[in-house]
């Protein structure tokens, strides 16, 4: 077996893989190697979190809105119910539940609360079809919903 010769023409010292990672310089290169890995892995998922606080409340705003939407179009069809305005507050925004490193699905957000804001006067007949609708509609209990007469409006 030809050894590699230096430009003196001295022989090499041959090295074997397990002679070099006992060396302490093999150890130091292992250590450095894995704190810049841990040190990458951390600001990878401190990334990935900003990013996704980020784009967290535009899709709550967007889901409130849509339900706010859906659900006064729903309470116009209550008998007693000429207008409304519909408020919801959110506990949490919109959060997806991994399984794996793949998502599985994305969670609506939690309703917090819901004021229903009605033109006019209702009787106790249409304030209990309003608030059922939303309890239904929202799967909200009674004590998270608030239904208020806007008079100020009235002529």
């Amino acid at each position: 077996m030809n050894e590699p010769k230096t430009e003196e023409g001295e022989k090499t010292p041959h090295v074997s893989v397990s002679e070099w990672l006992s060396s302490p310089k093999a150890l130091k290169i292992i250590v450095w190697a894995g704190l810049i890995g841990m040190a990458l892995i951390l600001v990878s998922s401190l990334w990935d979190s900003h990013r996704a606080a980020q784009t967290a409340a535009p899709a709550s705003d967007d889901y409130a809105a849509v339900m706010e939407a859906k659900l006064q179009e729903t309470l116009l069809c209550v008998n007693g119910v000429s207008d409304c305005r519909v408020l919801i507050t959110l506990e949490n925004g919109s959060r997806a539940v991994y399984a794996g490193g793949k998502e599985l699905t994305e969670c609506e957000p939690t309703v917090r609360g819901v004021v229903v804001v009605v033109q006019g006067v209702l009787d106790d007949t249409a304030e209990t079809e309003v608030k059922n609708v939303v309890k239904t509609a929202l799967h909200v209990t009674e004590k998270r919903v608030c239904v208020v007469s806007d008079m100020q409006n009235e002529s």
